[in-house]
């Protein structure tokens, strides 16, 4: 199946599959039944949804498609150009490398668009695309900002942030391929420096009058809307290093009620200092519900519109509820996940993500529970991934279920858990699928859980060289655990050279119980390499045609800083790596990404310090190879020369491969070179041909 949408009126689902496009109706059984486009516009790749209708466009002309009726109706060139108005503009890219676009933010009446001329907010009529300034008080030192910005109901306010970033220091990215270079300055905080200040405002659309929201004077604070209920904006502020989390309620003079605060002794559980994982507003009762790790696993609960009183909803599951699941284009997208699939209301039931077992926490399974903490029950079977959509009404689901070993079968339920339909299943391809492991960790008693890429002609009696494919980052788990490519495409592709790639989430990672991922806190580079070291070796116990002494180490991004880190402090293990778009200094890390786990440099010097790997130069023993993009903001170009510095002055020969012009994640042909890039470094330096 190509693709799949509840259409928003209500419980129909759309279906494309090899190039045509069904309609599903769960009430009726759940049968697909083909819509004819033959003729439409752009086919099924000019069609979008909008209203419960389908558009299809192309060669100047749009047309609307009743799914129910079939009826066509023909949009004139005005009807056309009025749509287009109504659409969502790109205003620029996102702040870092993988960041979405910047996109207009429409009004629920889609009359007007929020967006900016210069530093300021503006707004764009869309019946006749003509705009006007909405804030006057924007300096390139104190721009307003259209990311994360939330229209009230009745589209009279606007929520938005205004930064001030006076004492934020700027980055120079220099564009070289210029015909005189020229200097980006980029406002860039690095660990333990100054942070840009949010300050959340409240917008009367008709006068322009900002109020500013009171969330208290402490300073470094990250600010998330969650959004308008009725006059009422939600939103929560987080501290610094994420140790503190508060959700308030702003009304429209800007004074804002404070509904929940929780604090802790380590990193609460939100994903790069945004909390959408953490807190759930119910719209129909405002009142809202709490992910939390208070009990040492991640739990649910249910509080009431003022906060005063609450309610566990998962305590019976002895289990971690699921969070966000990050996940960077470098290594192949995956469906990101939220804990939360569903909340009903008006039925009393929440639907979410969690494990299933000790024995294979990192499956995901949907439960359900009441909201008043009672019934709580299992949905789904089957080992490995079940990604779950609900439909707008949330009576109805789909289960698309796979594993590593398992091709993807989605299946169509009442919200009941009843079996409706099977929608499709995909055929098993004729390649090797990874294989699961488990090892201990370093520490001798804590399980870990791997994936192999095994070679697709392997021959057990044979001796094949090892790639520890690592990332490490305390953010998100890498191991992919649904069927196909995905993360594991890299691995794959590796494995089908001759060599045998190892993927594991060792302790720091997200996703089992708070102690798992507090392993690294504060400490952060010190017991990772172990962890994958410890393992490696105890898969090759059992298979014996793992070459222990031909290991490589490959990783991006944090992975790239800890491909850095195996060859230096576990020089006798390594025999060569890749450390692709690195930072070998935590101090050289952007501040968001590394000081909720270690702090800040001036509260943690001795963690920090530990964790730093330029003092280690000297210790390589193996052939490194450096990879660097110039252009690169997420991890700094200025990271990588300070390490070919150390290296230079530790006199340790290494390879560096420099993309000119590219950020942090390579496309096209940046792409292209860096793969091949590193395929050739290992085929250089591992030499699978000698496997047997």
């Amino acid at each position: 199946m190509d693709r799949s949408f509840w259409l928003p009126d209500g419980d129909g689902l759309c279906l494309v599959e090899d190039g045509r496009l069904y309609l599903v109706d769960p009430a009726a059984g759940g049968v697909p039944k083909e819509i004819d486009v033959t003729g439409l516009p752009g086919g099924l790749d000019g069609m979008t949804c909008s209203g419960g209708a389908l558009e299809f466009g192309g060669d100047g002309r749009r047309v609307r498609l009743d799914p129910w009726t079939g009826e066509v109706e023909h949009l004139g060139p005005r009807a056309v150009q009025e749509r287009e108005r109504r659409r969502p503009r790109t205003l620029g890219p996102g702040a870092l490398a993988g960041d979405p676009d910047l996109v207009e933010v429409l009004d629920p009446g889609e009359r007007l668009a929020l967006g900016r001329i210069g530093p300021d907010l503006s707004l764009r009529h869309t019946a006749d695309d003509r705009s006007e300034r909405l804030t006057t008080s924007g300096t390139d030192d104190r721009p307003w900002e259209v990311a994360g910005a939330c229209w009230s109901p009745d589209g009279g306010r606007i929520a938005a942030l205004q930064v001030d970033l006076t004492g934020v220091r700027r980055m120079p990215v220099v564009h070289w391929l210029k015909a005189w270079e020229e200097i980006e300055w980029v406002p860039y905080t690095r660990s333990g420096g100054p942070l840009p200040q949010l300050v959340p405002h409240l917008i009367d659309v008709r006068t322009g009058q900002a109020e500013t929201i009171d969330i208290g004077a402490e300073p470094d604070q990250y600010v998330a809307f969650l959004g308008f209920r009725e006059e009422v904006l939600h939103l929560v502020t987080l501290n610094r290093v994420r140790t503190r989390i508060r959700l308030l309620a702003a009304h429209p003079d800007g004074t804002a009620d404070l509904l929940f605060e929780e604090a802790r002794d380590s990193v609460l559980p939100s994903a790069f200092g945004i909390a959408v994982d953490m807190v759930r507003v119910l719209p129909e009762s405002g009142r809202f519900v709490v992910r939390s790790e208070r009990s040492g696993l991640a739990a649910l609960y249910l509080y009431s519109p003022d906060g005063r009183d609450h309610t566990p909803l998962t305590g019976d599951l002895d289990l971690p509820v699921a969070g966000s699941d990050l996940d960077y284009p470098e290594m192949g997208a995956e469906t990101p996940e939220q804990g939360i699939a569903a909340v009903d209301e008006s039925a009393g039931l929440l639907y979410f993500k969690a494990a299933a077992s000790p024995e294979r926490p990192y499956d995901r399974h949907l439960y359900r529970v009441g909201l008043d903490g009672t019934g709580l029950r299992r949905m789904t079977d089957d080992d490995g991934q079940h990604d779950i959509e609900f439909s707008p009404s949330a009576r109805f689901y789909l289960d698309t279920h796979s594993a590593t070993d398992r091709p993807p079968e989605t299946r169509l339920h009442a919200a009941s858990g009843e079996l409706i339909s099977v929608l499709h299943r995909a055929p098993m391809p004729g390649w090797r699928p990874p294989e699961e492991f488990t090892a201990l960790a370093a520490d001798g008693r804590t399980e870990l859980h791997g994936l192999l890429y095994l070679p697709p002609d392997l021959d057990e009696s044979g001796s094949y060289p090892v790639i520890d494919l690592i990332y490490g980052g305390p953010q998100e788990t890498r191991v992919p655990r649904r069927f196909g490519p995905g993360r594991g495409a890299f691995a794959a592709r590796l494995s089908a050279l001759g060599f045998v790639c190892v993927l594991l989430d060792g302790r720091g990672t997200p996703g089992r119980s708070k102690a798992f991922h507090d392993t690294g806190y504060r400490r952060f580079g010190q017991h990772e390499i172990a962890d994958h070291v410890a393992a490696v070796r105890q898969a090759s116990a059992a298979r014996p045609y793992l070459d222990l002494d031909r290991v490589g180490i490959f990783g991006h991004s944090w992975g790239g800083y800890m491909a850095l880190r195996g060859m230096l402090t576990a020089p006798d293990f390594y025999r060569s790596g890749v450390a692709a778009m690195p930072v070998a200094d935590l101090d050289d890390h952007h501040a968001m990404a590394i000081e909720p786990y270690m702090s800040t440099p001036q509260d943690n010097p001795e963690g920090y310090a530990a964790a730093s790997s330029l003092d280690l130069a000297d210790r390589l023993r193996g052939r490194l190879c450096v990879i660097a993009g110039t252009s690169d903001v997420n991890a700094p170009f200025s990271a990588t020369v300070k390490l070919v510095d150390a290296l230079v002055r530790a006199g340790k020969r290494h390879d560096l491969v420099l993309l000119p012009g590219v950020d942090h994640h390579p496309r096209g042909a940046a792409r292209e070179y860096y793969d091949n890039a590193v395929r050739a470094f290992f085929l250089e330096t591992l030499r699978p041909e000698e496997n047997h």
